[in-house]
């Protein structure tokens, strides 16, 4: 998710996750980001299969935008 101020995204150095170390955006480990992705992307009506994920996760310099027919709540704690 990247949309400023409400940014979700994965990191090449996963050490940062859970630390201050960005500019208000929420840092997750890439596994963990791809499985949030799916279920959010289920939950909102765009469900995709293995295969896309596989080429969007290869195309990582790629924008890839993903619009949702329902609106997905999600909590941070």
């Amino acid at each position: 998710i990247y949309d400023p101020p409400r940014t979700i995204h994965g990191t090449n150095r996963p050490e940062s996750v859970g630390k201050a170390s960005s500019h208000g955006s929420l840092r997750m480990r890439n596994a963990d980001i791809v499985t949030l992705a799916r279920q959010v992307q289920a939950a909102g009506g765009r469900p995709e299969d293995d295969a896309w994920f596989e080429r969007v996760q290869r195309e990582r310099t790629r924008k890839e935008v993903v619009d949702l027919p329902r609106v997905v709540p999600i909590t941070v704690r």
